[in-house]
Order: structure tokens, then sequence, then C-alpha cells
């Protein structure tokens, strides 16, 4: 049985303009303002994988997606134990604006695959993102 303190997931969208969707969320970060994939914990109990990523890219960014295969996993430890599982998806859109909805979201763009990879370079973009970011990029 999945609960929301099991996984976080985001996802890779592609086929949007030519670009992949990063998000930047409001708040006061110990590391500074960063970019992000769309994503997050999921909002229902018994949400798949698969179903958290939609229902989560839809809800913050008001796009449709077609979730894929997990391109990215790692544990999340807290106070020495697993937190979660931050995994990464693949996924495809669908249809939709992307627009930044939720109010945690400050704002939603789209960039190129050259740009994200100089932004990984210059580190704007959340360590675990980039990572998985850098392997879907190989």
């Amino acid at each position: 049985m999945n609960n929301n303190k099991d996984f976080a997931v985001f996802g890779i969208i592609e086929k949007i303009d030519g670009g992949i969707p990063l998000i930047m969320e409001k708040g006061d970060f110990q590391s500074g303002e960063k970019w992000k994939l769309p994503g997050g914990r999921p909002a229902k109990i018994n949400d798949s994988k698969r179903e958290a990523l939609k229902r989560k890219v839809f809800r913050k960014i008001k796009i449709v997606v077609i979730p894929g295969e997990v391109i990215f996993k790692k544990a999340i430890i807290k106070e020495k134990r697993v937190g979660h599982n931050f995994i990464v998806m693949r996924a495809e859109y669908s249809y939709g604006d992307p627009i930044a909805i939720k109010h945690e979201i400050k704002k939603v763009e789209l960039f190129s695959r050259e740009e994200i990879k100089n932004m990984i370079h210059k580190g704007v973009i959340l360590e675990n993102h980039a990572a998985a970011l850098e392997k879907f990029f190989r």
C-alpha cells in the first residue's frame, strides 16, 4: 500500500513547443531559489506513481501528461532513515498551457535541453532534479 510519505514523483515532460517545463516554488530556501521538475507527493493515499504524477502536474501547472517509465530513483535519507523515495518519470505532453496555478509555484518556464544543461552547470536546479535530468539527457 502506498501512502504519501513513501514517495515523491516528478516528471520530465517532453514535446511542449520544444521545451521541458521547470518550476520555481515560492518560499525562503536556504540554498536560494532553484528550479525543479513539476510533481510532488501523492495527494491521495492509494495513488500509483503514474496517477500521482498526472494529478500533481495538472494541479501545479495545468497540463495533462501521459506518464512513462521511471528514469531515476533515489532514497531520500532523513534522520538516518529513508524518508521517502524520490522518483522521476518520463512523461509525454498531452494538452494544456503550462501556467503556475498553485499558490506555492512562483513561475513555470519551458527550457531547451541546452539551456537546462547550462542551468545544471550553474547550479540553479535542485541537486536531485539535476541528477535526473543529466541521466535523461544521456
